[in-house]
């Protein structure tokens, strides 16, 4: 019976993996394509259908790619999730993937920030979501460091 509520947990701590995921591929998608938007800013009116059909070629593209790298991410995370829950290190293991996905999702989101700061379209204060992420992701990698450092748990 024990064994069964930790694959349950496990595959519930997948489920946690997969829908982080696909928002951090949802907001890469978004700094990619916001990017794009920002450096075309003043752009000739002629240029305009180029400008679209770059950002559309972009916009799909990626999404294409980056679905391929999360279901990578998806599979490895299945397999280190089940395997961890047998051998006592699924917490460990849960806390690697996520921090994987947070510091993705800082990267990308800090990047944007810092490009819509530059072009004036925001003001400083609204970075307190990237601190926010930036304590997350330092609190994940706390218990991920605080995890490794026991040894695997058999019961």
């Amino acid at each position: 019976m024990r064994q069964v509520s930790k694959l349950v947990l496990a595959y519930l701590l997948w489920a946690v993996t997969i829908a982080l995921g696909l928002y951090v591929v949802n907001v890469i998608r978004q700094t990619l394509v916001g990017l794009l938007d920002l450096s075309r800013q003043g752009v000739a009116a002629v240029d305009e259908f180029n400008r679209l059909m770059q950002r559309n070629a972009i916009d799909r593209f990626g999404v294409v790619i980056l679905g391929i790298v999360l279901l990578v991410l998806i599979i490895i995370a299945e397999e280190l999730y089940r395997t961890g829950a047998a051998r006592g290190t699924l917490a460990r293991n849960f806390f690697l993937i996520t921090a994987i996905e947070l510091g993705a999702l800082f990267v990308f989101e800090t990047w944007l920030y810092a490009a819509m700061l530059r072009a004036g379209l925001l003001s400083a204060a609204a970075g307190w979501a990237q601190l926010a992420e930036l304590a997350l992701l330092a609190l994940v990698i706390w218990l991920y460091r605080r995890e490794k450092a026991k040894p695997p748990f058999r019961g």
